[in-house]
């Protein structure tokens, strides 16, 4: 994780700011901090299906989940998304081979695990091992329909197939129960809470920033990161104080990383 503290004094070494500095660090900075954070997410989450460096980098916020589903219809039924969902990114369903037929596994089932003896907790080993994914097709709304009816291409639990809507996912066929469901959760704000120490006029001592690491909050992501950051902060500061040169310097970066 990277503290705005940390990112605060490696920002002002860049720029040659005072520690007081023209960008206040609890307001502006945090502010500004805050948009280049959801910048990034959201060029990463963009490259991600080609990119591996996005992927590496969108780690702290990818989450996986298993969605209980609700029947809508006779076709499909349906699975919300969760609270924290930001971006798609996979989804599956969980399968249990018998010979030649396939069931469908509910979520209790999955989470259950039976502690009584040796016997119980074989019998649950052996049930996991026989467990497969099945990964969903999303696709849109002008297949949606299409796929729902087609005659040799229907959804089955081999080829399930979901559609994305307002609120959650429409999933077929209707008899899935739990739908996997992999997702990028937006970036946290990030905070910079402190406290100033008291001036010494005669000595020049104190008035430095006490950073509060108990009451602020850091950004999600990566250490490795700090120097993007410090690209779009320069940019930034350049446009802030109306200096050229510093804007000018950090949009060469920018094009070279």
């Amino acid at each position: 994780m990277i503290t705005l503290f940390d990112l605060y004094n490696s920002f002002k070494a860049t720029v040659n700011t005072f520690q007081g500095g023209h960008v206040p660090p609890a307001t502006v900075f945090a502010d500004k901090v805050n948009d280049i954070s959801l910048e990034l997410w959201v060029k990463w989450v963009r490259l991600s299906e080609k990119s591996q460096e996005a992927r590496d980098n969108l780690r702290p916020f990818l989450k996986r989940d298993n969605r209980t589903t609700t029947k809508m219809n006779n076709q499909y039924c349906f699975a919300s998304v969760p609270s924290d969902y930001g971006r798609y990114a996979s989804a599956s369903i969980l399968l249990k081979k018998k010979g030649k037929v396939t069931e469908c596994v509910c979520d209790e089932t999955i989470q259950t695990k039976p502690q009584i003896d040796q016997t119980a907790q074989q019998r649950h080993d052996t049930y996991l091992d026989n467990l497969t994914e099945s990964t969903v097709d999303n696709v849109d709304l002008q297949r949606w329909r299409a796929c729902l009816n087609h005659l040799t291409k229907m959804p089955t639990f081999d080829k399930p197939k979901m559609m994305e809507i307002d609120g959650g996912f429409y999933v077929a066929p209707k008899q899935v129960s739990v739908l996997v469901l992999s997702y990028y959760t937006q970036p946290i704000a990030a905070t910079f809470d402190y406290t100033v120490s008291p001036a010494n006029l005669q000595t020049g001592a104190g008035d430095y920033l006490i950073y509060n690491a108990a009451t602020s909050i850091p950004l999600q992501w990566d250490a490795s990161l700090v120097p993007e950051f410090l690209i779009e902060l320069g940019q930034f500061y350049g446009l802030y104080t109306r200096d050229a040169f510093v804007s000018q310097i950090s949009s060469q970066q920018k094009q070279m990383s």
